[in-house]
């Protein structure tokens, strides 16, 4: 309020409450738009994977009936290739709506958070970059709005795509080559038309199930680099966000003074209690967003389980030569990378901040008694032990990590299903 007159300050306070409250009507607005896009995509995406799955089914069954050298349709006989096909063709239309729902999940995150944490909401489009921002120089503030803002921004369609495609060009070139070294896995197939298919199917089926994996990673490493930032310098949070927390959390509040009395002082000093509340607001924006991001990690697994099964001796004659084994270990790899990127990134994060609040809460203790300060060094204690049990998103403990049910689907249901091929094989 410095660069004001006093009389101007009380309206600048209520000209940033008023866009606060602009921008988290248009969050609201832009959720349920959200919501009707994704009714209109399941009615539009139904029928078409409905009749893609009826027109697959009618070319495998009238190849193997009607086509003397062509591929038998039989399941779990061991000599059919179009099983095979199916859950390929099943992996594909996963990771197609696991990319599409995913990325509106995200953004249905981000109009939540917008409004909950009274952040403001932006839909204008940054300059395109192959990759995220490198990290400045520490300042003496970040102002959380603008960082909030870029996040948005940088999480786009266009930007996110266009950062995944020098990384999904060169993992392909890297698996290509470790095939010409080591040599390819070889395929029962027999037949023109099963031969095609196969060839179809199992490369947009890699294709599809890497595009998943580098999109989650994406969504991983952008959420690490507002994490790196909200850690890297204290933050600055709008004035309407303080407000928010400091009344919800009691930190507005004095003892003996009525609600005009906590407005009137809040609107004189709109950043009261700022430095207690800025690393308690961080850590919670961290927890919710890591929470969101980290259950994302369950897409790629599954597709990666699917794809694992189609090749069990169950279908068919497949093989297992080394080259193969190298890239579905990398590739499982390449699913588990996301959470751990985020996990690093958000435990570091918390470590700074509980740094920072526990010298903040000991500063007030010692200037507290016998002063009014008392009741905000009481309430700064609460936040720092409210930061110390978290235990959502990247904090969850090891037995609630996502990372850790996510890795039991392809592993637990492989075993599975050698348990079964040996009991009744």
């Amino acid at each position: 309020t410095g660069k004001f007159p006093a009389h101007d300050a009380g309206r600048v306070s209520m000209m940033e409450l008023a866009k606060a409250t602009r921008d988290a009507r248009q969050a609201g607005l832009e959720q349920y738009k959200l919501r009707r896009n994704q009714r209109r995509s399941f009615q539009i995406g139904t029928p078409v994977f409905i009749g893609v799955l009826v027109y697959f089914l009618w070319v495998a069954l009238h190849d193997s009936f009607y086509n003397s050298s062509g591929e038998p349709f039989l399941l779990l006989a061991g000599i059919s290739v179009w099983p095979t096909e199916l859950l390929r063709l099943l992996a594909i239309m996963l990771a197609v709506i696991f990319v599409t729902r995913t990325y509106a999940s995200l953004r249905a995150g981000i109009f939540d958070m917008t409004r909950r944490y009274r952040l403001p909401l932006t839909v204008k489009t940054c300059d395109f970059k192959w990759r995220l921002p490198a990290t400045s120089a520490p300042q003496a503030a970040i102002d959380a709005g603008e960082l909030w803002e870029l996040y948005q921004q940088l999480g786009g369609f266009g930007q996110r795509v266009g950062r995944i495609i020098p990384l999904f060009l060169v993992y392909l070139v890297f698996c290509a080559g470790i095939m010409l070294l080591l040599g390819g896995p070889y395929s029962p197939v027999r037949g023109l038309v099963s031969s095609k298919w196969n060839f179809a199917l199992l490369l947009t089926s890699s294709l599809t199930f890497l595009f998943l994996a580098f999109w989650i990673i994406d969504a991983a490493c952008l959420c690490r680099w507002l994490i790196e930032r909200l850690s890297e310098s204290p933050t600055r949070y709008p004035k309407s966000c303080l407000r928010h927390f400091a009344r919800q959390r009691g930190l507005g509040k004095k003892p003996g003074s009525n609600e005009n009395e906590d407005t009137a002082m809040m609107e004189k000093d709109p950043t009261y209690d700022g430095t207690i509340l800025a690393e308690w607001i961080d850590m919670k924006l961290i927890e919710q967003l890591t929470e969101r991001v980290g259950r994302l990690v369950y897409c790629p697994f599954i597709v990666f389980f699917i794809l694992l099964v189609s090749r069990n001796s169950w279908l068919d004659r497949w093989s297992w030569p080394p080259s193969l084994i190298i890239i579905f270990t990398l590739n499982l790899a390449l699913a588990a990378a996301s959470m751990l990127i985020l996990q690093n990134a958000a435990l570091k994060a918390r470590d700074i901040g509980l740094e920072n609040l526990r010298a903040k809460v000991e500063a007030a203790e010692q200037n507290a008694a016998p002063s009014p300060e008392a009741n905000k060094a009481a309430v700064a204690r609460k936040l720092l032990e409210e930061l110390q049990s978290m235990d959502k998103g990247a904090f969850a403990p090891l037995w609630q990590n996502p990372l850790i049910g996510a890795i039991l689907i392809p592993s637990g249901g492989s075993v599975l299903i050698q348990m079964l091929s040996y009991l009744f094989g």
